[in-house]
Order: structure tokens, then sequence, then C-alpha cells
């Protein structure tokens, strides 16, 4: 049987799949930025509790589900009240003990079962590299910033075989290419 949603990996790396340095992304590109949020808006974006951790704020206008051993220990985003912006483009916090139980919770909404503030036919992996590792054999797409300039790194997205991966779609920016790339068959 056919799932009803498509699942995706979202990343920037380098050539040489570096995704981060520490706990830091070790460039800033806002046109790749930009492009990131314009493809996960009201998607459901699945992460790990480290990736988590380095963010300000649940992303705006997306299902945040935060996979983690402990959930109870990932602190509960409230939005301020009186914020108009976010009233539009709805920023929710959930937590997942395993890459399984946040992708069901991620269908389950997608499903219509529970509520129908988001509407999505595509769920999003953003990260880690653990998470990324674990989720790769269950994609079925992949989109692919690849930053043109070398940065020093220690956090490496997972190799893949790229012929079971074919580029469906290639975008030239100036600073990074995106690749969109399908699972074969």
């Amino acid at each position: 049987m056919k799932k009803p949603y498509r699942l995706s990996l979202i990343v920037a790396m380098t050539e040489e799949r570096i995704i981060g340095n520490g706990e830091k992304i070790p460039w800033r590109i806002p046109e790749d930025q930009q492009l990131y949020k314009r493809i996960t808006m009201g998607h459901p974006v699945i992460m790990g509790r480290k990736t988590y951790q380095t963010l300000p704020k649940p992303f705006i206008g997306r299902r945040n589900i935060v996979i983690s051993r402990t959930p109870a220990s990932i602190p509960i985003w409230e939005e301020p009240s009186g914020n108009r912006a976010a009233a539009s483009k709805p920023r929710t916090l959930e937590t997942a003990s395993s890459l399984k139980e946040a992708i069901d919770k991620a269908a389950m909404r997608l499903e219509g079962q529970r509520g129908e503030s988001f509407n999505s036919d595509e769920v999003f992996i953003v990260g880690g590299a653990q998470i990324y590792s674990l989720s790769l054999p269950l994609a079925d797409r992949l989109y692919i910033s690849t930053i043109h300039q070398a940065y020093e790194g220690d956090i490496i997205f997972p190799d893949f075989d790229r012929e079971e991966w074919p580029v469906t779609e290639t975008k030239v920016f100036e600073e990074f290419t995106l690749e969109i790339r399908d699972r074969k068959g």
C-alpha cells in the first residue's frame, strides 16, 4: 500500500558532505535559507534534539517534531501572546522518542486524524546527522544544496548510492547548487 505522504530529507552540505562544525553550520547563505523556508513551509519537519537546541525557536509555519530519547527534557514552546504574524502561520512543537514515532505523528496529521492546521503530503527530515542516517533508508526524495565553497567541519551527511538516487531537477545559484533526487523504483 502506498503511503499518503513523501518522506524527504533536506540538507545543505559541502562537496565533502560536511553539514556542521561543532554545534554550528559553518556558513550563512541567506539565499539557501530562503529556499529552505520556501520548500518546507506548511510541512511537518522532523529533527533530532541536538539540531533543535541550535535553533532560537521552532520554525514558523511548520509542525516541528523533535526526536529525543527523553522527550520530557525538550522545553515546550509557547508563542508569545499578541504575535499576529505567528497567528497566520502557526508554529507547533511536538516531541517523539523515536524516528518511527515522529513519522507516525506527522502521518497521522497528514491523514486528517488530528486536526487540519497543516495540510501537506510531504514530511521533511531536517537533521542532524544521526537522524539523516536513520531516515535515509526510508526516504523518497532528497533536497541537497551543495555549497560551492569548502568549509571545515566534523558533522557529515551520510554517504548514499547516487545510482539509487538519480537527479530529477537541478537549480544553480551563486553560492550553491540545489539537486532534487528521487529514489529509483
